[in-house]
């Protein structure tokens, strides 16, 4: 399964080494622009993870969607409250809340990935 992650550091760092150790193979980057650029050039991924507000995840998560419609989208956030996260129910992204554990994460990424990836 390929996943192209975004999170601010150190916490895509770790996200890395998560997925890693279960075998994913997975793009992470903190950075917005080598996200866009990875995912211009990469897709397609099965499924595009994002932190919310600090790695400007919903700006990609909301360009992805409107240039592919199809594309799974997670948003990972401990940004708790219904009106910061309107602009992601909105969007209809499934959402992972932190803190989170690496069996939460893949428990999570093997939810919203398509069906009949493997």
């Amino acid at each position: 399964m390929r996943i192209l992650v975004l999170e601010i550091e150190p916490l895509s760092l770790l996200i890395k080494h998560m997925l890693s150790r279960f075998n994913y193979d997975a793009d992470v980057t903190p950075d917005i622009a080598e996200a866009l650029q990875w995912y211009n050039e990469r897709a397609p991924y099965d499924i595009v993870l994002t932190g919310l507000f600090s790695a400007n995840g919903i700006s990609l998560a909301a360009h992805i969607r409107r240039t592919n419609p199809t594309q799974v989208v997670g948003i990972m956030t401990g940004i708790g409250g219904e009106e910061p996260l309107s602009r992601v129910h909105e969007l209809n992204f499934p959402v992972l809340r932190k803190p989170y554990s690496a069996d939460e994460l893949i428990d999570f990424i093997e939810n919203i990935k398509p069906t009949g990836v493997r």
